[in-house]
């Protein structure tokens, strides 16, 4: 069996203090430019392997970090991310993000009003980037362990004490549906999962009724359609708005999953996209590029997002003093085949209503 390196192998190879090793690898700068390149180069060919354990235990941190899913009572972050392709991206940034920067990520689900203090202690966690709203006990328990806090897609009291990374959900929903507006469509509704709950659902609507105001368009309360945030649940409300297909000419989905369930609907009943319904979606995720025809939809920069979080959470870990962080990335529309202007409807209609 091979002998395994240490450092002070490295160190008698490279000609330097073991101590000096040991700060180039914890990235303690004390060593000169020419000293870290040549203990570096000496790690390289070696092949050393640091003892995470060792490490952890000198420099006080686990080197890993957690990530909170929002979930319900039915479901579990492993069927999250399997169902809705939003948060495998976001995922995505995370973790290459923490890998390039030496830390281990950990996923878990988290659902309203649940403790994550012991989640936090038996994993040591560094920190945590938290997604969703309901911030209170996860605020708490990560104070009571020293651990630092990262909130995305929060929108509620956490705000003002910790990191941030969101978007202007209300700029996004005025965006769609002021584009199906553009179009020349009147009747557009609205596919979402809860709208009264103060958060991104509920300010996506708000600027999807911000919109149609400013053209004199009052809500309807039978073009708001409400079920889970899935793929079946737009699959549901695909259904529903089928049988007022004669009225309803357009509709903004609050996240690309629904749009995909309602066009699934639409095909299997004999329908098709854009003809017989202009939609838009929204989070822009990879997949509306690969569904047929392209959706249209509100682009965020999701993965994007995943690597934001995490370098403010890395940030916060060695320097806990830094300034608070509020991020807010901008958003634009993806034109794509998913809408069609309403009169051009005439070429198959015979009539632009």
């Amino acid at each position: 069996m091979d002998k395994r390196i240490t450092i002070r192998d490295i160190a008698r190879r490279a000609g330097v203090s073991v101590a000096t090793v040991s700060n180039v690898i914890n990235g303690v700068n004390k060593a000169s430019d020419g000293t870290k390149k040549l203990v570096l180069q000496t790690i390289k060919e070696m092949g050393y392997q640091p003892n995470l354990t060792a490490r952890s235990l000198s420099i006080n941190r686990s080197q890993m970090i957690g990530v909170l899913l929002p979930i319900d009572e039915s479901t579990t972050a492993s069927l999250l991310l399997r169902d809705n392709p939003f948060y495998g991206e976001f995922i995505s940034g995370v973790e290459y993000q923490g890998m390039m920067s030496g830390y281990d990520v950990l996923i878990s689900g988290f659902r309203p009003g649940q403790s994550c203090r012991e989640w936090i202690l038996k994993r040591d966690l560094d920190g945590i980037v938290f997604v969703g709203n309901y911030t209170d006990a996860v605020s708490s328990d990560a104070k009571e362990f020293g651990s630092q806090l990262v909130l995305v897609d929060s929108y509620d009291e956490g705000l003002e004490k910790h990191h941030s990374v969101n978007i202007d959900d209300v700029q996004g929903g005025y965006a769609a549906a002021k584009h199906l507006l553009d179009l020349g469509h009147k009747n557009i509704a609205i596919a979402a999962s809860n709208i009264l709950v103060d958060g991104a659902i509920y300010r996506r609507f708000c600027g999807y009724k911000d919109a149609l105001s400013e053209k004199g368009i009052s809500v309807r309360n039978d073009f708001i359609f409400q079920d889970s945030l899935s793929f079946d649940g737009g699959y549901r409300i695909g259904l529903r708005i089928l049988e007022n297909i004669g009225q309803i000419s357009a509709v903004f989905a609050v996240a690309d999953i629904m749009a995909f369930g309602i066009m699934k609907a639409f095909y299997e009943n004999g329908k098709q996209i854009p003809r017989d319904l202009s939609i838009v979606g929204f989070d822009d995720i990879k997949t509306c590029e690969y569904v047929i025809p392209p959706l249209t939809s509100v682009h965020q920069p999701v993965y994007e997002k995943g690597i934001t979080a995490v370098n403010i959470l890395i940030d916060a870990i060695k320097n806990p003093d830094i300034p608070k962080r509020n991020v807010l990335f901008p958003l634009k529309l993806t034109e794509r085949g998913s809408t069609m202007n309403f009169c051009e409807r005439r070429l198959f209609s015979g009539a632009c209503l």
